[in-house]
């Protein structure tokens, strides 16, 4: 059988537009070309009819859009936006695509937190086979964006701040009561603390770090204030509500309360209002994502004691206020009435958490819009440094990035821990599935191995630990050679670092003894290859040297490589740390290259 070559297809696509999915993003196309390009995109296209026309709709385009992506010369895109250009508390993202699709640059990067045009220009360079440019310093230098904190909105000009930290000159900072700062903040030089009771004029803070909902900006020692997101809002409306009758209720609800809008996380309303354009002008506005919700999405309220009774229906305002949170939230305002507007708002209440994330092979068209939101919403990201260079385009500047080599699977786990006991979110990443041969087990091993060491399971308690699934190496490698696993089969781990060698050859004999297809993880992994060489053997000997045994190296990767031959024609220099081998069943066929297994074979 010939290697054969993959190729990105609708799944990415989909995915990409999960991702975005509360951002509204439109392409603009001037040619055939770009309308070309323009249509491997999951957005909209506008294509002006003339002309004439351009100018009033990139114009309309500039306030409609949260995002545009111009398919022309960046000269061209400069001339036609420039006239809009405010400021980027307001401005669109921008990024524009040659049309040969060479370089997906990203323009204007602004302050919306719907979409990010350095993020936005990477998934265009992705889908397109194209560079992405990015030139925003803090990027280049890889110093902290302030505005890039996951869960914290930044308050004010940021411009001091950023060219302190381009210049390498130390911020002072201050925090409010009862506060923290980010992870990544606090473990860096640049920034020192300062008390509000001690602290000179050289001292004087340049940032205030709240999750106070009520602080009130205008009363801090600093320029810029680093507010946490953590209020949810829950929004049940007529159908004929207005946006401006909308917006006029909610800030004048959030004045009464003293509440700060700049500390809202996320609107969260009915589906039956998905496309309702006060909602869409809404999240606009705010820069707040939107999430749409059924009934029966909240159907765990039906479970929580004493909750179900306290309100007034399935999507009520005060349902959809801690939807997103369940069980970590509290409210601060009762449902609020308002000629057909009714809302609700949550506190929420973070805690620690530990996401093990398994990012599949590692091409990003087959990691999760789950795993890739846990990973930019994460405090700290850990891995294995060759795992996290598949995932470092999702990761930024305002994060924690520990890179670990091999055989250090222990000091990871432990990282993470440590992270989430101090109430921050880490995510471990593992190829795969973490779960199947990944830092699941051995993450978990660490918890029952601390409580029996002494620590009680009260130290846990607060954690939140999240396992999201990855496409696991041997389900990546069958679906290169057709259907291979298509009834029963096992999995086996020749590494010894794992299991005993003695276990491992059990297993081996234990898997020969059936007719059943299996799978085998870490071929190379014991000394001299005994465990590899002694698989083989067996094979040979106990199913013949002709029974074929199918070779799959980097799976969805650059350099993968797949073959099927016979095994005892199989040379054990042609595997490596990064390849699969599967063994099919006694019922296992081939037709025109692809192998199977039949779902009925032995009736």
């Amino acid at each position: 059988m010939q290697p054969r070559q993959f190729s990105v297809g609708k799944e990415y696509q989909l995915m990409s537009f999960q991702i975005f999915a509360n951002a509204k993003v439109t392409s603009f196309v001037f040619s055939t070309k770009g309308k070309i390009l323009a249509n491997r995109l999951p957005f909209e296209i506008v294509e002006p009819k003339e002309k004439k026309y351009i100018r009033s709709e990139v114009d309309k385009a500039f306030l409609k859009y949260d995002a545009i992506i111009f398919f022309t010369a960046v000269s061209d895109a400069v001339r036609l936006i420039s006239p809009m250009l405010e400021d980027k508390n307001n401005d669109p993202a921008i990024v524009v695509v040659d049309e040969n699709s060479k370089y997906a640059v990203s323009l204007i990067n602004s302050h919306k937190e719907i979409v990010n045009a350095n993020l936005l220009a990477t998934y265009v360079a992705d889908l397109l086979n194209s560079v992405d440019v990015v030139t925003t310093p803090t990027e280049l230098n890889s110093k902290i964006s302030i505005d890039l904190f996951p869960n914290y909105r930044a308050d004010g000009s940021l411009y001091e701040i950023n060219k302190k930290l381009l210049d390498q000159e130390t911020i002072y900072y201050e925090v409010d009561k009862h506060s923290s700062p980010p992870l990544k903040i606090s473990k860096s030089r640049q920034f020192v603390k300062v008390s509000p009771a001690v602290k000179s004029q050289k001292e004087s803070p340049m940032l205030m770090i709240t999750s106070d909902p009520k602080f009130n900006a205008d009363a801090a020692n600093a320029p810029v204030v680093l507010r946490q997101k953590n209020l949810t809002m829950g929004l049940s409306l007529s159908s004929n509500a207005n946006y401006k009758q909308l917006l006029a209720f909610i800030e004048k609800t959030f004045h009464k309360y003293g509440l700060s809008l700049k500390a809202l996380k996320s609107i969260n309303v009915s589906a039956n209002r998905q496309d309702h354009p006060a909602i869409m002008e809404l999240s606009h506005k705010l820069d707040v994502p939107v999430s749409y919700y059924t009934e029966e999405d909240l159907e765990w309220l039906n479970s929580r004691p004493g909750l179900a009774s306290e309100l007034s229906g399935a999507l009520s305002a005060e349902t959809l206020a801690i939807a997103e949170e369940q069980f970590h939230a509290k409210y601060i305002i009762d449902k609020t009435k308002s000629s057909g507007i009714n809302l609700a708002v949550a506190q929420i209440a973070y805690k620690g958490s530990v996401n093990l994330i398994g990012i599949g092979p590692g091409d990003i068209a087959y990691l999760t819009p789950r795993a890739i939101d846990a990973i930019r919403n994460s405090d700290a990201v850990i891995g294995y440094n060759a795992y996290l260079n598949h995932i470092r385009n999702l990761t930024n500047t305002a994060q924690l990035i520990e890179d670990w080599s091999l055989g250090e699977e222990t000091e990871r786990v432990q990282s993470a821990i440590e992270f989430a006991k101090a109430g921050y979110t880490a995510s471990l990443i593992c190829s795969g599935d973490a779960g199947v041969y990944g830092l699941g087990s051995l993450f978990f091993e660490s918890l029952d191995q601390a409580i029996k060491a002494g620590d009680t399971e009260d130290q846990f308690k607060d954690i939140d630990v999240v396992l999201i699934p990855g496409i696991t190496a041997s389900s990546s490698a069958a679906s290169l050679l057709g259907a291979p696993l298509g009834s029963d089969f096992a999995t086996l781990s020749l590494s010894d670092h794992i299991t005993n060698k003695k276990t491992i050859k059990q297993h081996i004999d234990s898997c020969l003894t059936t007719d059943m297809a299996f799978a085998i993880y870490n071929p190379r992994a014991s000394k001299n290859d005994e465990l590899l060489k002694y698989f083989i053997d067996r094979v040979q000997t106990v199913r013949g040297p002709n029974t074929l045994v199918s070779m799959v190296r980097d799976a969805y990767r650059k350099k993968q490589y797949v073959n099927t031959i016979q095994i005892s024609k199989l040379d054990i220099n042609d595997i490596d740390a990064n390849t699969i081998l599967i063994l099919g069943g006694i019922g296992t066929k081939q037709v025109l290259g692809y192998l199977y297994t039949p779902h009925a074979y032995g009736l």
